[in-house]
């Protein structure tokens, strides 16, 4: 990269890190300078010395062992009198919420919207201390752009009890108005997403396709995709296999072992990238590898995915969109109504090695696809990687 190239991405990352910093609360800590890198698609000295002059203008501080925190607020990236919305990000955030949460910001930047970001704890007292500041601040309404599923009925209470309008990503009995998807809407996506997935493997002639999820039956995502998963291998007439597996190693190891006796002939469908990525590696161990041994589809196209070994075919939603509709439910809740989507986000089938379908997802898959209302996308820097 040339010195101007190297100035131009300096500039650009010092302008987002100022619209971050913009965006969150004094004393709030930014993400880790590697995640940043990941987020702006640069490396982490590029995001050092982008901070520089934010740390020397005294807008960050540094404080060695602890992280990067915002020791004053910069100028807002809205006008005064715009609409103020909170965002309530929880500290246990994966992949899918942090770029959620970054898409937001983005949204807003195309709205005459101000976000306050803060990291939260839990999802019940801190959540209401926050939001409580948060409407000090002129916050109009929140959102709360993930939810771990041990903290389901916590959301509940904060929702209930919030002093501004929460905007949430999921449904709940009661709070249907909070959630910025309709009733009927709700849901679909998921359902979409692992049928889409089974169709994509029955299309490359596997006839063994198993689930792989958590090992949590309170969360409401891993009991719509099991119901997708259900639904598909029985009106295939194929034997169903379900792995839930819980967040050890050896509870993966375990699987592995009893599913590497399927070589050459497992599909298998995740409920995210990390438990495929989790998979992949158990399957190592046990001597099996993609998509030689078996095929494996991750979801929500984290950086990981990319990188893997081999790298991770995954179906992403469209996270514009979900920002966006997240975004325009808060705004109309800081104006007193309820705006809800009435489609879900679409979909993206990012095909890479694991699937073993790179070379042979044509234009007949691609066409059945996108009847189901997923778009294929061959990453093309995996051309000539595949055997």
């Amino acid at each position: 990269m040339c010195p101007k190239a190297r100035s131009l991405k300096h500039a650009a990352v010092t302008r987002e890190l100022e619209r971050l910093t913009a965006s969150l609360s004094e004393g709030d800590r930014l993400p880790p300078e590697r995640e940043l890198a990941r987020e702006f698609d640069c490396n982490p000295l590029t995001v050092r010395k982008a901070m520089a002059p934010l740390v020397d203008a005294g807008v960050l501080v540094r404080r060695v062992g602890s992280g990067t925190f915002v020791a004053r607020r910069g100028a807002p990236v809205a006008p005064d009198g715009a609409t103020r919305v909170g965002v309530l990000i929880h500290a246990d955030a994966d992949a899918y919420a942090h770029r959620v949460a970054h898409r937001l910001a983005e949204a807003a930047q195309h709205r005459d919207v101000t976000l306050r970001s803060s990291w939260v704890r839990d999802l019940g007292d801190a959540a209401l201390a926050r939001a409580t500041q948060l409407r000090r601040e002129g916050c109009g309404a929140v959102v709360v752009p993930w939810i771990p599923a041990n903290e389901m009925s916590r959301v509940a209470e904060f929702a209930r009890s919030s002093p501004v309008p929460a905007v949430l990503p999921v449904l709940i009995p009661g709070l249907e108005k909070h959630c910025f998807e309709k009733p009927g809407v709700h849901g679909t996506n998921n359902i979409r997403a692992t049928e889409a997935a089974f169709r994509y493997f029955r299309l490359l002639g596997h006839k063994r396709i198993a689930y792989l999820g958590p090992d949590v039956p309170e969360d409401l995502t891993l009991q719509r995709n099991l119901g997708g998963y259900t639904s598909s291998a029985a009106r295939e007439g194929l034997e169903q296999m379900c792995g839930l597996v819980g967040p050890r190693v050896a509870h993966m190891d375990a699987l592995a072992k009893t599913w590497a006796r399927h070589r050459g002939e497992l599909a298998v469908i995740c409920y995210d990238d990390t438990h495929a990525l989790r998979f992949v590696t158990a399957m190592h161990k046990r001597s099996r590898s993609a998509p030689g041994d078996f095929a494996i589809l991750g979801h929500n196209d984290i950086d990981e995915a990319r990188y893997a070994d081999p790298p991770l075919s995954s179906v992403a939603a469209r996270y514009d969109q979900i920002a966006s509709r997240l975004l325009a439910s808060a705004v109309a809740m800081a104006g007193g109504a309820v705006k809800q989507s009435a489609t879900g986000p679409g979909l993206r089938l990012i095909v890479r090695r694991s699937c073993g379908g790179a070379s042979r997802a044509n234009g007949r898959i691609a066409a059945a696809m996108k009847k189901l209302g997923v778009t294929v996308e061959r990453d093309e820097t995996m051309d000539g990687a595949e055997p």
